[in-house]
């Protein structure tokens, strides 16, 4: 190809002349075809040196295979790498490659069948059929030995007999451009007692030494280890961690190592870098020339955070209504209202769970048993207090209101979120109320309550004479009194009310003997409290003849 370069460039430059020896468009030419040669000369260089280290590779092939051994070698005069002497005689450069003087050729292990098969640019050198080139000899049957040479349209071919001469391709079958680059080869030689370990391109040779053997046996390379840094591995779905690798001899290179993982649904490995991708287990192995070694990878999923948006609204003295918005509509929580002074008392935020469990198991079973009852999942909104352990609160008084997460089982399973509100003083709306009685009968009395108002609210009670006599002599015991009336039995009414051991509410009544004192209690009550006089009206039942 240089000497029709020449050629044309001989008959154009006479002619070229004729014009002008200075002509601007004759210098532009003369810089081309420069150019074009030293591009020419460095894709010559190119193709010389990987045939050179094709022989090269092709040696220490044979020789890690036991059949020959290195009987010395040094550092070439010029630097440039080192020269190998052969038992047999023959010799081989091994170039380092640092001034330009390494190829793209290489071997490489296959990971399957532990075939070394020829590389070029580190992939497979595919035939025309798309087969791996085959480097390494096996039961009696040499490996091959290609010749390279570049195209002329600048493509890589190879040859195995010099005379025909075919496309490299990639795996998808195009051909391989033959740009002139080279690239450093990593060379590096380091001795054992035995074997001379040369690290040349990305692959580590064991190689005999002469005299290392007796009988004309094959000295066994040593035996390849590796060792990662963990064997168990416990992670959170998206939680990633390395694997470091340890390999003898040390002359091993780290990035020959094949990693793989038994489940990528569960984790996925690059370069010894794991991640968790869904909960299960996985194993992580590192595999190099049929030795492995692996870590069994525990993957779970991510715990939940629950947390809780409180809310305390439609305040009255004694009534509110209560939201409780969890984050994870899934988990199950407990909640409930207590005054400030219980909470404080048992602990704040830090105790109540204790207090809680207490309170659980008053009835004398097992806390965790009433737990079904007591939890629940999702958003709940508008809750009267009853249905937040609160059946009824007291006016001006400052409260908790609380949530924290809790299984069937009794596990806790977030912090406790908490809010305080405090309830409005309780409003006497000025209602009366005139008693008049109709009969007094040997179980009870028959009287009407009449209040001054229709609208109003109002509690009717029958109590026992201890309990009247006691509450009625002081008017702040009148309210105290009261107060201890308000339960899920008590009678609430409006309007004008009839007592008497007939009426539908009379099992609400206290049981009345003959001849005993007894009290009708009165008094205004809403959701704003007790919104009047508490009015004790004591009476006698007859006494039987």
């Amino acid at each position: 190809m240089k000497s029709k370069i020449l050629y044309a460039l001989a008959v154009l430059l006479p002619l070229l002349c004729i014009q002008s020896c200075t002509n601007p468009m004759l210098d532009d030419l003369r810089r081309r075809l420069d150019d074009h040669e030293s591009r020419l000369a460095k894709v010559e260089q190119n193709t010389a040196v990987a045939n050179q280290e094709i022989q090269a590779l092709k040696s220490l092939l044979s020789a890690q295979a036991g059949k020959k051994m290195v009987d010395s070698y040094r550092p070439l005069d010029d630097g440039t790498g080192y020269l190998l002497t052969f038992t047999d005689g023959t010799t081989i450069k091994l170039l380092h490659g640092k001034d330009g003087s390494s190829s793209a050729v290489g071997v490489k292990e296959d990971p399957e069948d532990h075939i070394y098969y020829w590389t070029l640019n580190g992939s497979w050198m595919l035939d025309p059929n798309g087969r791996k080139i085959q480097a390494q000899g096996l039961d009696g049957v040499a490996g091959v030995t290609p010749l390279l040479r570049v195209s002329p349209k600048g493509y890589w071919e190879y040859s195995l007999d010099g005379k025909s001469w075919h496309l490299i391709t990639t795996a998808d079958g195009a051909p391989v451009k033959a740009t002139g680059g080279t690239s450093e080869s990593g060379l590096d030689i380091k001795e054992t007692d035995t074997h001379i370990i040369i690290y040349f391109k990305g692959q580590t040779f064991m190689v005999p030494k002469g005299g290392g053997t007796t009988g004309g046996g094959t000295i066994t390379p040593p035996e390849t280890k590796i060792t990662l840094s963990e064997h168990t591995k416990s992670l959170v779905v998206g939680e990633q961690f390395t694997l470091t690798v340890t390999l003898s001899p040390s002359t091993l290179s780290p990035e020959n190592v094949v990693w793989s993982s038994s489940s990528e649904r569960v984790a996925t490995v690059a370069g010894g870098v794991v991640t968790a991708v869904s909960a299960g287990d996985a194993e992580i192995t590192a595999t190099l020339g049929g030795v492995s070694a692996s870590c069994m990878v525990t993957v779970t999923a991510p715990r939940k955070v629950l947390t809780f948006e409180l809310k305390a609204h439609d305040l009255h003295a004694v009534t509110g209504l209560f939201d409780i918005i969890p984050s994870e509509s899934d988990m199950s929580y407990y909640a409930s209202v207590t005054d400030k002074e219980n909470w404080e008392k048992n602990g704040g935020a830090e105790g109540i769970f204790e207090y809680d469990k207490r309170w659980f198991s008053s009835s004398g079973a097992e806390w965790t048993t009433v737990l079904g009852s007591q939890i629940s999942t999702g958003v709940k909104k508008d809750l009267p207090s009853k249905e937040v352990g609160a059946t009824y609160l007291t006016p001006d008084t400052e409260y908790v209101f609380y949530a924290y997460g809790l299984t069937e089982k009794g596990e806790k399973t977030s912090d406790v979120s908490f809010i305080t509100f405090t309830t409005p003083k309780q409003v006497n709306k000025g209602l009366t109320f005139e008693i008049n009685v109709e009969d007094i009968l040997t179980n009870g009395i028959i009287a009407t309550v009449q209040p001054s108002s229709d609208d109003l609210q109002y509690v009717v009670a029958l109590v026992r004479d201890n309990y009247g006599k006691f509450y009625s002599k002081r008017e702040d015991l009148k309210e105290k009194g009261a107060w201890k009336l308000i339960h899920d039995e008590t009678i609430l009414t409006k309007g004008k009310y009839i007592i008497s051991p007939e009426s539908k509410d009379s099992s609400k009544y206290e049981r009345m003997l003959p001849g005993f004192q007894y009290w009708i209690v009165v008094f205004g009550y809403d959701e704003d409290g007790i919104t009047s006089e508490v009015v004790y009206y004591p009476f006698t039942t007859k006494k039987r003849d």
